[in-house]
């Protein structure tokens, strides 16, 4: 049985699934495409992919503080008095800012939230969460949750590569000298989250090199926990994705995994319409 509620901000995409099991409030961010501004949740990755070529202007905003105050009170209402707010890193939106400040505004002594600092992102979040699905719906007490979600969050690596980085670059998530070397070197970045930020960590010039670049990501955690999760994530029709899970699977054969074709339409706009990443976190 659940004891807490659990708040995760909609650009982590979890299965309807998921949301049948567990009671999850999910705070939409918003895309703007040139005059129009939509919630996130009202919209898909097509939606967004669509408009890429066309748009002039493209940007997301994070939620209100309003906005958590109306999850956590959904939450309250359905009895909980404890809930864990598992929002987008802190170095790429002010989303954790708006939680902990609809903290102050609701003003309930007796409600204890915690808004925990994930240093991840997307696929990264929706990795974590689903390694304590079977614990929460077995009764996993809310501190344990907390102090056990730090440490794996810690014990959590992400990566990506992507066809074009100017739609990374453009939202302001990517350095100029990191978009003009894989463009001039024709080299296939590796995109990676470092203490809450996305960084531009390798430069493999084929797709060997990326594989082996994941591969040997991941087993910088193996000694963290018996158990691996490990996400494939892949943007567009992708012929790459067999391949890498072959790869996953031979290098980590006790390894669970999960493979996803969305990344919600907040993350196309930086990462465009063709891509490959994985999330992984040792527990």
């Amino acid at each position: 049985m659940q004891k807490f509620g659990l708040v995760v901000d909609s650009t982590t995409f979890l299965d309807q699934e998921l949301f049948e099991k567990m009671d999850i409030e999910v705070v939409s961010l918003s895309v703007t495409i040139d005059q129009d501004t939509y919630k996130g949740v009202d919209i898909d990755d097509e939606f967004v992919k669509s408009r890429l070529s066309s748009a002039k202007k493209m940007h997301s905003s994070a939620p209100s503080p309003g906005d958590f105050v109306v999850a956590y009170e959904n939450l309250i209402a359905k009895g909980y008095k404890d809930i864990a707010v598992i929002p987008i890193s802190i170095g790429l939106s002010s989303t954790h800012q708006s939680a902990l400040m609809a903290i102050d505004i609701l003003d309930r002594s007796d409600i204890n939230i915690v808004v925990i600092d994930t240093l991840q992102s997307n696929v990264g979040l929706r990795t974590l969460i689903m390694t304590f699905v079977d614990e929460i719906l077995a009764g996993m007490e809310f501190e344990q949750f907390i102090i056990e979600a730090r440490v794996r969050v810690a014990n959590t690596r992400l990566q990506f590569t992507v066809q074009d980085l100017k739609q990374l670059y453009n939202t302001g998530r990517l350095k100029i000298l990191s978009l003009l070397a894989a463009e001039i070197l024709r080299m296939k970045p590796i995109i990676e989250m470092v203490d809450g930020k996305l960084e531009n960590v390798a430069k493999p010039i084929t797709i060997r090199g990326v594989f082996d670049a994941f591969v040997n990501s991941i087993k910088t955690i193996t000694d963290k926990g018996k158990n691996l999760f490990i996400t494939v994530v892949s943007i567009g029709k992708n012929s790459l994705v067999e391949p890498l899970l072959e790869k996953f699977k031979e290098a980590f054969p006790y390894a669970t995994f999960d493979h996803i074709e969305q990344i919600n339409p907040v993350y196309v706009l930086s990462l465009g319409n063709k891509g490959i990443g994985f999330a992984a976190t040792a527990y």
